[in-house]
């Protein structure tokens, strides 16, 4: 299971996007145990997100607008990390099939 803990924010402030996935919010609840939120921004309207802390990486945040047009989650950390770092990080502690990765920041 992925570290679940409290909402820590981003330690620079800002986030930037490492990875896209092909990745279902039932995945995120059922294989990871993660807790979905559901809201709104503004701009780009409703999205499901879910969030968990690496001993590593740090805070991780993932996202699925409703809108967009290809449902990828997208997957952001703090925007001082290093991304490929972050990326292989992500991808081990989230045992990431090859198939699932869509796109790859780093």
């Amino acid at each position: 299971m992925l570290k679940k803990e409290p909402w820590p924010g981003w330690t620079s402030g800002r986030d930037k996007a490492v990875l896209e996935l092909d990745i279902s919010e039932d995945d995120l609840k059922v294989r990871y145990g993660l807790d979905i939120i559901r809201d709104r921004d503004d701009q780009l309207g409703w999205f499901s997100a879910a969030h968990f802390l690496d001993d590593i990486v740090g805070p991780v945040v993932i996202y699925r607008y409703d809108h967009a047009p290809s449902k990828a989650a997208t997957v952001f950390v703090d925007s001082e990390s290093d991304l490929a770092v972050a990326a292989s990080r992500i991808v081990e502690v989230m045992q990431l099939e090859p198939s699932e990765i869509l796109v790859r920041a780093a």
